[in-house]
């Protein structure tokens, strides 16, 4: 079947791909954004649709129905090269480039892969806008926070764009990119309303090579300042972490809750650091924090990351007859923390207001397994996360487990935590062996027993240990119900074979391994937005 252009390019700025196949995992710019890879937007652009294509990325933006806004930059930074096309193209990107970082990568998708965009007038008033929007503490926090990024550095881009300006309080900041702190402070020094940016980036300058500890956490809470901002070597000492856990953003509390685990900081002498824990509790919990980009799948990963990292590693060590310590303890106080983090995310979560039918593969498989692309996560526990995350955000959701012999419907409750859906999963794994059955046959048997219920489903999840996709060419997985129902299919613990093109079709879904924004993924999709 032909799909259109206008669907083809949809769904790469959903999933990066124009096939319906998402491969679970990070983007490398090198990988999957390349001309090659999305000859709709060369079609559409041929056809006169640029205005769809721009209105689209709007909407996209507006309704943060893609969990990879580096999708739609790079259309942009495509459409940029284009003179014709260009200002409006320009005028979209503003509203994409909120922050720094989604800033620098427009930059460089830019920039970077030939041909690039001209750093003609145009572009150059784009980034001096984008600079001048500013006030001027924001601006000197933004150039002072962000040494390099993705390769790339303001003080690269200031350089580039020739941005002149006549307020001296962000002219000081402009300078301390370009020319350093010692630059500014003679030049910008002693002129009045100045003061605060010229205090501010000295400090900045000063305690990136500052090696006490105590010093650096006074004037971390003070200024602050983040992990950005100092030197690597004070990242294992715990009053430098519990200056930054006051008053860290919560998604980068998750990124490094890992480092801080490994490195021991939970720990007292003999039991847990009762302070530095009832901290990072806080700093996970407390109503204030900044909680932009986190998302439950994102918690969620943390949770288990943190419970069977460790774990995992002894046992891989253990299995090639190596010498290793012993895991740390897992803290309950930080377990407990992230579950309620999970809760609170789940209030943020909008429901599409779809009638799901969920079907999970009961084997051994999905105990002793482990995720493609998620190298500590269980492949049952991703799949108590589907379910899990469907059941508490969706009104009307039904549940079933499947193996060779027999369908039966999964219990749960609207009350239960991920843990207990994890342990009742496992508990309907039992003693079951892993399916033999052809998967084109296992996926018609959950649609003939899904078709036998009272009500039509919107969307069908299937959550497979293995899939094979050439097994399903000739089935009608799709077909049914005048294609009114959606098809998702999970293969969790396998990678896309390249030389095999499965069916594609406008309302089937192909999902390979696990990562954090699966459940996102399949919302999108689900709601019909690509």
């Amino acid at each position: 079947m032909d799909i259109s252009p206008e669907i083809r390019l949809k769904r790469f700025l959903h999933i990066t791909s124009e096939t319906n196949v998402y491969s679970s995992g990070c983007r490398s710019f090198q990988n999957y954004f390349k001309t090659e890879l999305v000859p709709s937007l060369t079609e559409l652009i041929d056809d006169g649709k640029e205005d769809f294509v721009l209105n689209t990325i709007k909407t996209i933006n507006e309704e943060k129905s893609s969990c990879y806004i580096e999708a739609s930059l790079y259309i942009l930074s495509e459409m940029a090269k284009n003179a014709k096309i260009r200002q409006k193209t320009l005028d979209v990107a503003k509203l994409l480039c909120k922050n720094a970082e989604s800033f620098i990568i427009f930059i460089k998708l830019s920039i970077e892969p030939k041909p690039r965009v001209g750093f003609g007038r145009s572009f150059r008033k784009f980034i001096q806008e984008w600079y001048l929007s500013k006030d001027y503490l924001p601006l000197a926090e933004i150039i002072g926070a962000m040494n390099r990024y993705r390769g790339w550095r303001h003080s690269d881009i200031i350089k580039l764009a020739h941005i002149k300006c006549e307020d001296p309080a962000k002219a000081a900041s402009f300078k301390f990119a370009t020319y350093g702190a010692e630059e500014m402070k003679k030049q910008y020094g002693t002129i009045e309303g100045c003061e605060k940016v010229v205090s501010y980036l000295c400090t900045v300058e000063t305690y990136r090579k500052k090696k006490d500890p105590t010093e650096v956490a006074e004037k971390i809470e003070s200024y602050m300042l983040g992990k950005e901002h100092i030197s690597t070597a004070l990242l294992n000492d715990k009053k430098v972490w519990l200056a930054l856990l006051r008053q860290m953003p919560v998604i980068q509390v998750l990124d490094h809750i890992q480092y801080m685990n490994k490195r021991k900081l939970f720990r007292g002498t003999r039991s847990w650091d009762a302070v530095f824990v009832d901290t990072l509790v806080e700093a996970l919990t407390r109503p204030g924090a900044k909680k932009n980009d986190v998302t439950v799948n994102k918690v969620f990963k943390t949770l288990i990351n943190y419970e069977n990292a460790a774990r995992i590693k002894l046992e891989l060590a253990s299995k090639l007859k190596q010498l290793s310590k012993k895991p740390p303890v897992i803290c309950p106080d930080v377990v407990q923390a992230l579950i309620k983090l999970m809760d609170i995310m789940y209030e943020k979560v909008k429901p599409t207001g779809k009638k799901y039918y969920i079907a999970i593969e009961s084997s051994q498989d999905m105990d002793k397994r482990r995720c493609q692309t998620s190298r500590y996560t269980m492949l049952v526990e991703a799949a108590a996360l589907i379910a899990h995350y469907f059941y508490r955000t969706e009104e009307n959701v039904k549940i079933v487990t499947f193996n060779d012999s027999d369908i039966k419907p999964f219990p749960i409750t609207r009350e239960a935590t991920v843990k207990q859906v994890i342990e009742n999963l496992k508990a309907a794994n039992g003693n079951e062996i892993a399916n033999k059955k052809v998967d084109g046959n296992i996926v018609t048997e959950v649609q003939e027993e899904m078709t036998k219920e009272e009500e039509d489903f919107d969307v069908c999840i299937i959550v497979k240990s293995m899939l094979s996709v050439n097994t399903l060419s000739g089935h009608t997985i799709g077909q049914d119900n005048n294609n009114k129902t959606r098809y998702v299919v999970c293969n969790l613990c396998g990678t896309f074979p390249k030389n095999i093109r499965p069916p594609d079709l406008p309302n089937l879904l192909f999902l390979f391994g696990f990562d954090e924004k699966i459940c996102e993924v399949i919302s999108s999709f689900a709601s019909g937005s690509f």
